[in-house]
């Protein structure tokens, strides 16, 4: 994550956009919020619609399987 992180959104796109789904969606939920959008914005709309899916996917099972915390 933190290679990809350092190099250029554009020179990093390219590379995203010949992985694994599953891969390229585990790399950006690891990512800074900030880096991630800027790889989404550059590569091809289909692929960062489908990235963004799973994404959210990813993000919705993290928060119901995070503990609510305790009302006091």
């Amino acid at each position: 994550v933190k290679v990809y992180e350092v190099m250029k959104p554009e020179e990093v796109s390219s590379l995203f956009e010949r992985l694994n789904e599953d891969t390229a969606a585990r790399l950006l939920y690891q990512m800074k919020e900030k880096k991630a959008g800027q790889i989404l914005a550059s590569i091809s709309p289909q692929v960062a619609a489908k990235l963004s899916e799973r994404l959210a996917t990813q993000r919705q099972q993290e928060t119901q399987h995070t503990p609510a915390k305790e009302k006091r």
